[in-house]
């Protein structure tokens, strides 16, 4: 998924960004980012889907 800003990247635009682009509503609260996200660049998050069932999922972060 493609996330575009400036600033740091939130769980919660990243929530925005899978809905938007893949049809997929994840609770911002399900999603980890393992590190600040403030530049551009490939990134990777957890998605904790409960029942100790998770995976991980890669992002990019463009200029707008």
């Amino acid at each position: 998924s493609d996330v575009c800003s400036s600033d740091l990247i939130t769980s919660l635009q990243l929530s925005r960004a899978i809905r938007d682009q893949k049809g997929y509503d994840i609770d911002r609260r399900k999603i980890t980012l393992p590190e600040e996200v403030k530049e551009l660049g490939m990134y990777k998050a957890t998605i904790d889907f409960g029942n100790g069932k998770s995976t991980e999922v890669t992002f990019e972060v463009v200029s707008e």
